[in-house]
């Protein structure tokens, strides 16, 4: 017997979130249960080495429960809710489940898959919880989240997360410089401004500033401009170009 997996019927929806929103927090997600979950029949335990809320005839270590964060996408809207209750409405996808749960409510097939409140040790603000029948376990039919065209796989989901890091720091790098730039140009004797990745802002003298200042403290020329006249005027008639 292998180490547990993630049914399929789950992992295909977790690709799709990715995928709608590859910049999502994930820091709620989960699919194995810990310790506390261990103690207690868990969709998060796996099958054949756990206690399990449900168990199927195969001899492989399967878990049947995926948490997603709740922080997909910075918009107002609880786009998780609504994903969650798309598919909790739809009886071709939530055959698939035994139930959800989600901001102190759950919707099961032995509720008819109405919202109740939900008085469970968590009250699942943080994240959703998704709890999959062994019947579909292998049901690997996309959710709808995402289009099959748009889900990535591992490796290109980690190039784009790098590329998007790239451009988060270049965009914190210009805004940093930016900054330092209109600082110099305001006049001030002293600049401040921050690097990205430093835990402190930097302070140094305003060069620029001091040396615009001592353009000022010269003083002005002063031009005789019918001398200048007539010097052009002489140097025409001479056949030369005035300079």
């Amino acid at each position: 017997m292998t180490g547990p997996i993630l049914v399929p019927n789950l992992a295909v929806l977790r690709e799709e979130f990715n995928a709608r929103w590859p910049r999502r927090d994930k820091r709620s997600d989960g699919w194995i249960g810990d310790q506390a979950h261990a103690t207690r029949p868990s969709g998060h335990n796996p099958d054949e080495s756990g206690k399990p809320e449900r168990t199927d005839a195969d001899k492989v270590d399967e878990v049947r429960a995926i948490d997603l964060d709740a922080d997909v996408d910075p918009a107002p809207a609880d786009e998780l809710f609504a994903e969650l209750d798309r598919i909790r409405r739809t009886p071709a996808l939530r055959k698939r489940l035994i139930y959800i749960i989600y901001r102190r409510k759950i919707a099961s097939a032995s509720n008819g898959w109405e919202w109740k409140p939900y008085s469970g040790d968590s009250p699942h603000t943080e994240h959703g919880h998704l709890s999959g029948h062994p019947d579909y376990d292998n049901d690997r039919t996309p959710w709808g989240v995402a289009t099959k065209g748009d889900v990535m796989d591992t490796k290109q989901e980690a190039k784009l997360d790098k590329a998007l890091d790239k451009l988060d720091k270049l965009e914190k790098v210009t805004w940093a410089t930016t900054n330092r730039a209109a600082g110099l140009l305001s006049g001030a004797t002293t600049v401040t401004y921050r690097v990205p990745g430093e835990n402190s802002d930097r302070t140094e003298p305003n060069k620029v500033a001091a040396q615009l200042a001592a353009l000022a403290d010269r003083p002005a020329v002063e031009i005789d401009y019918d001398r200048l006249a007539d010097a052009i005027v002489r140097r025409v008639l001479a056949g030369e170009a005035p300079s």
